[in-house]
């Protein structure tokens, strides 16, 4: 999280995204394309959320990406 609010606070991003959820990175709007902040659960197992739920976190993402 600390991460997060740090690259958030550099980009102009506020709020601090949800997990799970995407925001357009306003800085990169000169880019031919958007350019997204995904926020993803942490894989580490002192994370408390089960597996599958961080499985299907990443799952939409990849389908967000249009990787899936």
């Amino acid at each position: 999280e600390k991460a997060t609010a740090t690259f958030c606070g550099h980009m102009g991003i506020s709020p601090l995204p949800a997990i799970g959820k995407p925001v357009c990175i306003p800085a990169a709007t000169g880019l031919p394309q958007p350019l997204y902040l995904y926020r993803l659960p942490s894989t580490s197992r002192a994370y408390p959320l089960s597996l599958g739920k961080k499985a299907e976190a990443y799952e939409k993402m990849f389908r967000f990406a249009g990787l899936l």
